[in-house]
């Protein structure tokens, strides 16, 4: 049994890290289960809030918006939560 289990490819700690960095395919994530789950990805941790408050993500999940305004209000609402993410507690 144990053999059986050394010759196989390590299973990751988590697969939901999978989506850490590529915030293409989070911002399909995000669409897709709403945001009540949206709220658990956000609280997970420091690296997931940081993640997940990146204007990119949000942009795309809203279908990149073409107007400026919009964009910036997306840009200043990370920027904010940024700020709240990395102060010290």
């Amino acid at each position: 049994m144990t053999d059986e289990i050394a010759g196989e490819a390590p299973v990751p700690t988590a697969p939901i890290n999978v989506l850490l960095g590529k915030p293409t395919l989070l911002a399909r994530v995000v669409a897709f289960v709403g945001s009540v789950d949206t709220r658990v990805l956000v609280c997970l941790n420091r690296n997931w809030a940081r993640e997940m408050m990146k204007p990119s993500v949000w942009e795309i999940s809203a279908g990149v918006p073409y107007e400026p305004l919009l964009v910036n209000c997306f840009r200043r609402a990370a920027s904010y939560c940024y700020r709240e993410v990395d102060a010290p507690s």
